[in-house]
């Protein structure tokens, strides 16, 4: 059987979008199902488009409790009442996120009958944390660096790996959590020349690249990006590669990245 990991982009953006960006959140699909990471505004429609069902999704993990990253939330829990025959839905998160949740959904009145059943299961905050294991896939956990409770990702299927950093400045466990993956998504702030801007809790593009490079990734995407990053797309990849000899490409909204046993020269990214 053929073995895969794919990142589906549906939002590439930081707190502030732009026309082509919106904010971050992926879908990660393997043979088991599809996995949300963070959950943007219009997170159902942004699924629809890439081909993927929000009641088919197997979970949701949200990496921390900015706005940007949950806000979501409660119109996927509505849009699932109205659409969708879904008994319950699990969701990932460290436990400053789940009270975030809790709060959110109680504001909204979005618990009852009608409503999905949560299970909100907490991430502990320790380095290489399982999250879920499965016979095709095991996610693990650890803390990043971003001033609150924030988890970076490992996606493993077989001998496949695909890291997101989440949010978070340069961090030694997201470096060791990152080893040897095909594909690592990392946040990025900026130009390091820019650090003063965002340096309590984002990554350079240079910052980014060495982590890349001392994990041993095959390509580096960058993502989490400023609304007018485009401007600065060719500085920023050149500043990623000074550190990083592999392939840099910036996220953009409905990139798909896959690493499969199949491709030759994988990981590929695809742009739909």
């Amino acid at each position: 059987m053929e073995v895969y990991l794919r990142v589906h982009v549906l939002g590439s953006s930081s707190g502030m979008t732009s026309a082509a960006r919106d904010t971050m959140g992926l879908a990660i699909e393997t043979t088991e199902g599809a996995t949300l990471v963070d959950c943007p505004g219009g997170v159902v429609h942004k699924l629809a488009r890439q081909g993927l069902r929000a009641d088919a999704l197997r979970r949701v993990i949200l990496t921390h409790n900015h706005v940007d990253h949950v806000y979501g939330i409660p119109h996927l829990l509505h849009a699932l009442a109205i659409g969708a025959d879904l008994d319950s839905l699990t969701i990932h998160a460290p436990e400053q996120t789940l009270e975030t949740v809790r709060a959110v959904v109680s504001a909204h009145d979005l618990w009852g009958p009608r409503y999905a059943d949560l299970d909100l299961q907490p991430i502990e905050m320790v380095a290489g944390t399982a999250v879920v294991e499965t016979d095709g896939l095991r996610i693990t956990a650890s803390p990043a660096a971003h001033g609150r409770d924030t988890v970076a990702l490992r996606f493993q299927a077989g001998d496949l790996a695909v890291c997101h950093s989440s949010d978070t400045r340069p961090s030694e466990a997201v470096e060791a959590l990152a080893h040897d993956a095909g594909l690592l998504l990392h946040d990025c702030g900026g130009l390091h020349r820019d650090r003063s801007e965002f340096d309590h809790s984002h990554s350079s593009a240079r910052e980014a690249g060495r982590i890349a490079g001392a994990a041993g990734v095959e390509q580096l995407v960058l993502i989490h990006l400023s609304y007018d990053v485009d401007q600065l797309a060719e500085e920023l990849i050149a500043e990623a590669g000074d550190a990083f000899a592999g392939d840099i490409v910036l996220a953009c909204d409905e990139d798909v990245y896959e690493v499969t046993t199949s491709t030759e020269g994988f990981p590929r990214r695809e742009r739909t």
